[in-house]
C-alpha cells in the first residue's frame, strides 16, 4: 500500500563531502555491477525512514551530513560505466527538503518508505547521470519529520547504510566520530571465479581446493548451468556450504516500540 501523502519540496541542495575527497576511483566487482541491471528502483536501492520528533534542525542535519560524506567519500560519487568504477568527483549527494500536508498514517508499513524516498532512475545511476546516495527529509504539520535515506545498492548493502546512519547521527549530535575507513576488500568474503566445467567432482574439487569446505548439494545444480557460474562470486562461503541463516519474525508491543524509541532519543 502506497502512502499518499500531499507533500510539496522547498528545496534541493546537492552536499559535497566535506573535507573534499582525495579523488580517485573505487573499482566495482561484476557482483556490484549487476545490481544497476535492475530495471525497479525498489530492487536497486536501501531505503531507509526515520520518523524523527518536532524540532529538527535540517541545517544541522545537512552540515552532519556533509561531513559524514567526507567519511564516505563514494556516496557523493558517481559511477564510471567505462572503467566498472566508482568515480570520487565530490560531485555531490541530493538533500531535498518538503513539506507534506498531512501526517503519515499511524500503523507505517514497510513498502511505504519509497513514497518518502527521492528514488532515482537505475539506469540513470549506471550512467554516471545520477546520484548514488539521495536524502528528503519531510515535515508534517504536527512538526515531526521523517528522514528518508536512499543507496544505490551497488554502493552499500543493508549493513553499510546504517553504519552510515550511524556515522552521520553521531556527527549531528556533536560526537568525535572514530572514522570507520570502510574496506573495499572482497577476497576475504568473495568465492573465487572457477573455471567453467560441468563435470560435478571436479567442481566439488575445485571449491574444497579454494575454500577447504564441502559445498552445499543444493547449489550443484546452479554451478553445472555454464551461465551461472559466475554466480559463485555472489556468496559468502558460510551460506555456499552450510545454508543460508534462519530467519524468525520478531514480534514488537506498542509498549515495546515506545521503550525503544525513548532509549534511541
Amino acid at each position: 500500500a502506497a502512502l499518499h501523502c500531499a507533500m510539496s519540496a522547498t528545496g534541493t541542495e546537492l552536499v559535497k563531502p566535506q573535507p573534499p575527497s582525495s579523488g580517485g576511483t573505487l573499482p566495482l566487482s561484476k557482483y556490484e555491477l549487476e545490481f544497476m541491471s535492475f530495471p525497479l528502483a525498489i530492487s536497486a536501492y536501501n531505503s531507509r525512514v526515520i520518523f524523527l520528533p518536532s524540532g529538527v534542525d535540517a541545517a544541522k542535519l545537512k552540515s552532519a551530513f556533509a561531513k559524514a560524506l567526507g567519511i564516505f567519500p563514494a556516496a557523493a560519487g558517481r559511477v564510471s560505466k567505462k572503467d566498472e568504477a566508482i568515480l570520487l568527483n565530490d560531485d555531490g549527494a541530493p538533500f531535498t527538503v518538503a513539506t507534506a500536508k498531512t501526517e503519515p498514517p499511524e500503523e507505517f508499513i514497510e513498502d511505504q518508505r519509497f513514497s518518502l524516498s527521492d528514488q532515482r532512475n537505475p539506469r540513470g545511476v549506471r550512467s554516471g547521470k545520477e546520484p548514488l546516495v539521495t536524502v528528503k527529509l519531510t515535515f508534517f504539520p504536527s512538526g515531526r519529520s521523517a528522514l528518508a535515506f536512499s543507496a544505490a545498492h551497488t554502493l552499500m548493502d543493508g549493513m553499510s547504510v546504517y553504519t552510515f546512519l550511524h556515522t552521520w547521527a553521531a556527527i549531528a549530535r556533536g560526537e568525535t566520530v572514530a572514522e570507520p575507513y570502510p574496506s573495499f576488500d572482497q577476497s576475504p568474503i568473495m568465492a573465487p571465479m572457477l573455471p567453467v566445467t560441468s563435470d560435478k567432482e571436479q567442481i566439488k574439487a575445485q571449491f574444497k581446493e579454494a575454500t577447504g569446505a564441502e559445498m552445499a548439494p543444493y547449489f550443484m545444480q546452479v554451478l553445472q548451468d555454464k551461465m551461472a557460474r559466475f554466480a559463485i562470486g555472489l556468496f559468502d562461503f558460510k551460506y555456499l556450504w552450510q545454508g543460508p541463516p534462519p530467519r524468525l519474525p520478531l514480534y514488537l508491543s506498542d509498549a515495546d516500540l515506545r521503550r525503544i524509541k525513548s532509549a534511541a532519543t
